[in-house]
Formats: structure tokens, C-alpha cells, sequence
């Protein structure tokens, strides 16, 4: 990794005292220095011992500069959890926790702990908060025992909270699985809020949160709403998947991740959550939900079509039970269409409850599709026809099929119906038009950069036949690759093969006539001349399939022709051609239209 800003990343956890190979499971903190001064004023003598309503019965949890201790409350008999310094002389730890109590204690939201009070523990500040029981939602996570419908509630709450502290003017900056408690009887509490910052707070250079599912502009220690909107959608990859959004070894590894995220290939995921959670995780701000709010109401959404991607499960099972009886020649007709009744009920069930569930709708696809051919090699046309009826979306081919067998074709009439299909200039027009533009483009880039070369380096005499050749095996070796990728394409008839056949044969023979000059010791300008010759012929036979034929034909035997009375001139001329017929192209752009 040789990206600058990996050594900028290397001098701010230095700075910030963070060592290079530390967890980068573990939050990172600002330097101390840079805590409010508004603390400061919180901070006053406390009692040598605990508040004398208070009694410690044993620790709960240990952190790096602070414990959390159950206590009872006496006057009220109620159990509460107290966090108070590892080192009651920290005066700098002190100002980090009244902090988090002064942001917390702001926040009063069901899904926010609570702070109840601010008392004295060992000459030492402490937050009295309310006792919380449960599982961290990391752990369950880990456990696999929720359904992904639980993990949604359980996420929802989360939203809830982090609303709240926004329209508080709070942003939480640490939100990760972990940071998220789950009670017995179903409640959540987002916790941690030791990093949070306010709107209004001053800027800093720190860089502050779990490098595992960081925002990439924390990494240059910026934040705003969308910030907690990335991290929640890291959360939400987490749910998903069960691995943190972002990978490495250390937290260098895992800040260059985060700066390079990119969108996740989800599998077994609903498309619609997919997407949101692609979203909410998108590499600049401006292209992610740009409030929580936002994000809520894509999960709220998602949730209400949830139940019609689970009778989309259901249904795919029966489809599969479909698949297996049509290709099982021994399963009764009766049961066949049994099973394709109760697949299709299923999917028909899912587009009452979301009309546009596209996981509905493109199963049901598949289902008729499955049910019109079985009829269609009973030979049962009426039958197909309906289905075809009942299809979302027109199918021609099918279509074609049930007219073909309606109308009894014979074995030649159907080889005239491919013959005709083969033929027809419409099969693969958009991927043919986008395969000219490769090669316009292509031809116009090389060949500027050809003449910019040239006239950059002062030498304007003709290239040589070796140059010649060399540009000739480049052009053929990109020709090659479009016609490649446009026959990976699919669309590929008979019009779309001899276009691509007549273009790289050209090609082909052009490169050979170079190489042949310049094995021969040609001049460049008979090789260019034969050239143009090549090129013109190359068009005359493009002419009966592709109206540009003629366009190449012309251009080319006249600068052939010119070539052959003014020698020295053909080499302008040969680039005027490469530039010419591409900027034509491109200009006008020359999108083929084919009558209905």
C-alpha cells in the first residue's frame, strides 16, 4: 500500500499514543488533552469513600480506565450499576467521565441508558446509571440463535436511540454490536457513549471509534450525522453476515479498509435489505441515507415487505418440488399440477402482501415459465397459452413456441423461424452500436496519442513499417478483445457474426500486410497505400449489413487513390481517416435504428 494518506493514518494513532498492533476490535479515543473544559467545572471534592446510599457488592465490568460496580440503592432497595475511575488521582479520566454522564444524562430515551445521579467514590467522580441485565448483542450475534426478523427489532430500537441523540445535536461515533445491550425481556440499550460529540463541540484531529466498522471520513476525523448513519449500516453488515464490515490485522489495516470500502455482495440476503445496508455503507456521505430517520423508514419498509419475502421462501421451496416432478418423466400429470398450484398460490400470497416484492415477482416468473414449457412438451398449447397470459412481464420466446405449436409447424418452418431470427438486424442492435463505440473510441484515443507523441517528440517524418506493424498487432489485439466481449454478450446472430468476422478479418489482414513490409523492407507509404486499399475492401464488404460500410469504403480508396499520386501526403491522410470516421461516429452519434 503506497497511498500517502496510510503514512497520515500511521502519524495519528502514533500521536494519539495508539499502538500499530493493538485490536482493532477496541475503541479508539481521543488524546485527553482535547476533552471539553466544560467538564472541568463538574469536577469537586468527593467523599473518601462511597455515597453512604450506596452499598458496592462486586464489580459487573472493567475498561481501560474505568469500573463498573453493582450497588443497591438503599433508600429505594433497587439495584444500579455505578462506573467510577480505575485510578480515583486520574484527574485527566475524571474529565472523560463526567463528560460521557453530562452527554448521557441529556439523552432520556427508553433505548438510552439512564443516569440517575453523580456521586463520590474514593475522592473520585462516579455515574450512577441504571443496573442493566442481559447479552450484548455481539454475543448473540455470535450465537446464531435469532432470527433475522428479532435481530430487525432489535436493530430498529438502536435507530430509535440514535435518532434521539441527533435531534439532541449528539453523535454517538462508536455504535458496533458490542456496544449494544439486549435484556431478557426484550429491551436494548444503546450504550458507551464515552466518545460521543456534540454538534457544537470544537473540531479535532483524533481519530475516534472501533476501527472495524469506522466511517472512512472518521479516518480523517471527520463527522456528522451521516458518520452514525455508516456505522449503524455496519452494524446492520455485522447482522447480516456475522464478520465486522471491515478486515485486517491492525488498526492500520483496518482504517485503510474502512477509507477504501467498498459495496458487499451479500448472499442468502434479501435483495431490499441488501441494498439498504449497501447504502447506509457507501464510501461518501453524499451517497448514504443522509439522516437516520431515513434509514428507519427503509427498514420499517423493508420489515412490512418482509412477510412477502417469507412466503417468497416458502413458495421457492415448492418451485423446487416443481423442478424435480417436470424433469421426473414417471410423476403423474395430477401431481405435477398440484405442486405447481400450491408454488404459484405461494408467490400470488407474496404479491397481495407487496405488490412489488421483486423476489414474488420474479419467482412467479419462474414458476409459469417452468409450468409452459411442461405444457408445451405435452403438447398442450391452450394450456401454455394461458400461463402466458398470467406471465408480469411478456415472453417472447415462449410465446413464440406456443404459436409455433398451435399452428402445427413442421420441422422447416420452425428452421425458417430461426433462419429469420438469425437474419434479423434488431437481435443485439444495443450491444452491436455499444461494441462501434468501443472500437471508435479505441481507434480515436490511439491515434491521437500516436500524432501527440509525434509531434511531442519533433520527429514528423513517416513511421517506420516495424512502428507500422506494431500499432497494427495493438489494434488487432483490441479489436479481438471487443469482438470478445460482445460475443460474450449473448446477441450474437448471423448479421452481428459476419460484421464481427469482416472486422477482424480487415484487422487481421492489415496487421499482416505490415508485418509483410516490414519484413520485406517495404516503404511505409506502399504499406500505408495497401492499407487504405485493405481498409476500403474491408468496408465494401460491411456495406451489405452496416450502413457505415459504404462511409469506410468511400474514405478509404480515396485516400488510397490520393496515396498512390502523392506518396509523402498518405500518412496525414491515414491519420486524418483514423480520426475522421470515429469523430463522425461519436459526434452524430450514429445509434443504428431498425424499423418495427
Amino acid at each position: 500500500m503506497t497511498d500517502p494518506r496510510l503514512e497520515q493514518l500511521r502519524q495519528t494513532l502514533t500521536a494519539q499514543g495508539i499502538a500499530l498492533d493493538a485490536s482493532a476490535s477496541d475503541t479508539l479515543m481521543p488524546r485527553r488533552e482535547q476533552l471539553l473544559s466544560d467538564a472541568q467545572a463538574l469536577l469537586a471534592p468527593a467523599p473518601e469513600e462511597v455515597d453512604p446510599d450506596y452499598a458496592l457488592r462486586g464489580p459487573l465490568g472493567l475498561g481501560g480506565m474505568a469500573v463498573v460496580w453493582l450497588a443497591q440503592q438503599q433508600p429505594l432497595a433497587r439495584d444500579v450499576a455505578i462506573k467510577c475511575q480505575r485510578n480515583p488521582d486520574d484527574a485527566e479520566a475524571s474529565l472523560l467521565l463526567l463528560r460521557e454522564a453530562m452527554i448521557t444524562g441529556q439523552l432520556e430515551h427508553p433505548n438510552i441508558v439512564p443516569v440517575h445521579a453523580l456521586i463520590g467514590v474514593r475522592n473520585s467522580p462516579a455515574v450512577v446509571m441504571k443496573r442493566l441485565a442481559g447479552d450484548t448483542w455481539d454475543v448473540l450475534i455470535a450465537r446464531g440463535e435469532l432470527s433475522l426478523e428479532r435481530h430487525l427489532e432489535i436493530f430498529a430500537q438502536v435507530l430509535n436511540a440514535v435518532a434521539f441523540a441527533h435531534s439532541r445535536g449528539v453523535f454517538h461515533r462508536d455504535i458496533k454490536p458490542g456496544n449494544v445491550m439486549v435484556g431478557e425481556f426484550g429491551e436494548v440499550t444503546l450504550l458507551d457513549w464515552g466518545v460521543a460529540t456534540r454538534v457544537d463541540d470544537p473540531p479535532s484531529d483524533a481519530i475516534v471509534g472501533t476501527p472495524r466498522y469506522l466511517a472512512p471520513e472518521m479516518a480523517e476525523s471527520r463527522v456528522d450525522a451521516r458518520t452514525d448513519v455508516f456505522l449503524l449500516g455496519a452494524t446492520l453488515h455485522e447482522v447480516l453476515t456475522g464478520e465486522p464490515r471491515h478486515r485486517g490485522e491492525s488498526p492500520l489495516e483496518v482504517l485503510y479498509a474502512a477509507m477504501h470500502v467498498d459495496p458487499y455482495a451479500y448472499e442468502s440476503v434479501p435483495e431490499e435489505l441488501a441494498a439498504i445496508a449497501n447504502r447506509a455503507c457507501a464510501r461518501a456521505p453524499s451517497e448514504r441515507f443522509q439522516s437516520v430517520n431515513e434509514l428507519r423508514e427503509a427498514v420499517a419498509a423493508f420489515r412490512e415487505h418482509r412477510a412477502a419475502w417469507t412466503l417468497s421462501e416458502a413458495a421457492e421451496a415448492q418451485l423446487a418440488l416443481l423442478r424435480v416432478a417436470v424433469d421426473d418423466r414417471s410423476v403423474r400429470n395430477a401431481e405435477v399440477q398440484q405442486r405447481f398450484v400450491q408454488a404459484r398460490f405461494g408467490f400470488e400470497t407474496a404479491l397481495r402482501q407487496w405488490p412489488e416484492s421483486p423476489e414474488a415477482l420474479a419467482g412467479l416468473a419462474r414458476c409459469l415459465a417452468v409450468m409452459i414449457d411442461y405444457e408445451l412438451n405435452c403438447r398442450r398449447p391452450e394450456a401454455a397459452a394461458a400461463l402466458l397470459g398470467a406471465l408480469p412481464a411478456p415472453d417472447v420466446e415462449r410465446l413464440a413456441r406456443v404459436k409455433t405449436l398451435e399452428e402445427e409447424l413442421g420441422r422447416e418452418q420452425a428452421r425458417l423461424s430461426a433462419m429469420e431470427r438469425d437474419r434479423d438486424p434488431r437481435v443485439g442492435a444495443p450491444d452491436r452500436t455499444r461494441a462501434y463505440r468501443m472500437v471508435a473510441i479505441a481507434t480515436l484515443v490511439l491515434t491521437t496519442g500516436l500524432a501527440l507523441q509525434r509531434v511531442l517528440s519533433s520527429d514528423l517524418s513517416p513511421p517506420s513499417t516495424g512502428r507500422l506493424a506494431l500499432v497494427g498487432a495493438f489494434v488487432l489485439l483490441i479489436m479481438s478483445a471487443i469482438i470478445a466481449w460482445w460475443r460474450r454478450r449473448g446477441s450474437w446472430n448471423f448479421i452481428n457474426r459476419r460484421i464481427a468476422e469482416i472486422a477482424l478479418s480487415t484487422v487481421a489482414v492489415s496487421f499482416a500486410s505490415r508485418l509483410a513490409g516490414y519484413l520485406l523492407g517495404a516503404h511505409s507509404e506502399h504499406v500505408q497505400v495497401t492499407d487504405a486499399l485493405i481498409l476500403g475492401l474491408g468496408g465494401t464488404a460491411m456495406s451489405a449489413y452496416h450502413r457505415a460500410g459504404p462511409w469506410l469504403a468511400g474514405v478509404s480508396f480515396s485516400v488510397a487513390l490520393v496515396g498512390c499520386l502523392w506518396p509523402a501526403a498518405v500518412d496525414e491522410l491515414f491519420i486524418l481517416l483514423s480520426v475522421f470516421l470515429p469523430l463522425l461516429f461519436l459526434v452524430l452519434r450514429r445509434v443504428e435504428r431498425v424499423p418495427g
